[in-house]
């Protein structure tokens, strides 16, 4: 009971930094300039802290079943960040954010578009942040943390009371709380005017055109015209191809899974995010090798045959030496290698090839040219580190679920963390063809 509620304690703390610096960002980028966003003077947005320790008490239960965790987020965040709003108020007689020129928005507390963003990106955290900070609170030596605890717990209590006095007209002049509030106030100025700063260098040496250009509200550091985002065939594009082409092909073969089945079963190759990393990677490095011979139908259908049936190969052959599993057997299919291709299934690659260089690619590659190359870049590189992180927490998952099955206990409390948050019903419901090599 006792490392719970440390934990729990911690997680708020955490979360309402992770907040603040998330809300230090975003001002940045919406103005342009410094601004000092949030209710306290020390560097937190509690309500951040609030809503992740409501989200993950109640969605915990919920592992197997994604959707109902970023439904229930979206629920969660679109209450909490409501009541914040109306107390705050209440208390201070001023808004601290106002969606009332926003559609769907309720009394200017919440909107539909920022409770769907937030419910999100709360859900993001709950899958991908959560696991890293219980493993680092984990590993860090509890004395030290617990001292951090205190500290922290004592200058929140300190910065909420002088606030609170001076929203209601209190005159609470000198004494060691205002020296500690007032420190506090000190240190969050310093650290958001080292993230806007960090954010400002980013912007200028990305987009040099920026720095001509005076910062505003409404344009933010400003506009980059005449500039395309990822335009023709370029990295960006690939990266870009590469997300679309593994959640399609998420889509594809579940689809396929019911058809032939009768049954829906997750095809993902990631434990909370439907996507395939094969199918991800093949149209990604699909268009990359035959879009320069696009002009003859027969050699795309001959590169995607080929270049398929190469790359679904290797693969199954990474998989099993890095996890020591299969995801998928051809054994039972006539002409087949080693179980891991098959003839048909290279037909299929020769004709997905096809599909997607005449029908897809142009189609796409138009779209995403049309996202704003700022708003575009950023995305780019958010997707790319959300990717990397589940990338790494499913191999944990996975290697863990190997070693169990082989009655092998964890060594560490990262192994027995790993076991309560990715249990064996979980990890087998996303991987329901995974097999062990023995």
């Amino acid at each position: 009971m006792h490392h719970e509620l440390y934990l729990h304690v911690a997680f708020f703390f955490i979360y309402s930094f992770l907040g603040w610096v998330t809300e230090e960002i975003f001002a940045a980028f919406k103005y342009g300039r410094f601004i000092n966003r949030g209710f306290l003077n020390g560097p937190m947005c509690p309500v951040y802290g609030i809503s992740m320790f409501v989200i993950f008490n109640v969605l915990s239960d919920y592992s197997l079943q994604p959707f109902w965790q970023v439904i229930g987020a979206i629920g969660i965040v679109t209450v909490i960040e409501y009541v914040t709003g109306a107390l705050l108020r209440k208390i201070t007689g001023r808004r601290f954010w106002d969606y009332r020129d926003m559609p769907y928005n309720l009394d200017g507390y919440i909107c539909l578009r920022y409770s769907i963003v937030w419910g999100m990106l709360a859900a993001v955290a709950l899958w991908l942040v959560q696991p890293a900070i219980s493993i680092l609170l984990l590993i860090l030596p509890k004395r030290a943390v617990g001292l951090a605890l205190w500290v922290a717990g004592t200058v929140f209590i300190l910065d909420l009371g002088v606030t609170l006095a001076a929203s209601m007209h209190l005159n609470l002049k000198g004494g060691m709380a205002e020296n500690v509030v007032n420190q506090a106030n000190q240190v969050r100025r310093h650290m958001g005017r080292q993230i806007f700063m960090a954010v400002q260098r980013r912007m200028y040496t990305s987009f040099p055109e920026l720095k001509s250009q005076e910062p505003s509200e409404e344009k933010g550091f400003g506009r980059v015209d005449g500039r395309v985002f990822a335009k023709g065939l370029c990295l960006e594009k690939l990266i870009w191809m590469f997300f679309i082409s593994g959640v399609a092909g998420d889509i594809v073969e579940t689809i396929y899974m019911w058809g032939t089945t009768g049954q829906v079963m997750s095809r993902s190759s990631f434990l909370y995010i439907p996507f395939s990393i094969v199918w991800g990677a093949g149209g990604a490095l699909g268009i990359g090798l035959l879009y320069s011979v696009k002009r003859s139908g027969f050699f795309v259908f001959l590169g995607g045959f080929f270049f398929g049936g190469v790359f679904e190969y290797t693969c199954s052959v990474l998989a099993e030496f890095l996890f020591g599993t299969t995801f998928w057997d051809y054994s039972r299919i006539p002409f087949n290698l080693n179980g891991r291709i098959n003839l048909l299934f290279c037909g299929f690659w020769g004709i997905a090839a096809l599909i997607l260089i005449y029908l897809v690619y142009p189609v796409v590659s138009r779209w995403i040219e049309k996202i704003p190359l700022i708003s575009g870049t950023i995305l780019t590189w958010a997707l790319m580190v959300i990717m990397v992180l589940t990338a790494l927490i499913s191999s944990m998952a996975i290697t863990r679920y190997v070693q169990r099955q082989a009655s092998i206990p964890p060594k560490s409390v990262v192994g027995e963390f790993l076991d309560a948050q990715y249990p064996d019903a979980m990890v087998e419901s996303v991987y329901p063809y995974m097999k062990i090599v023995k």
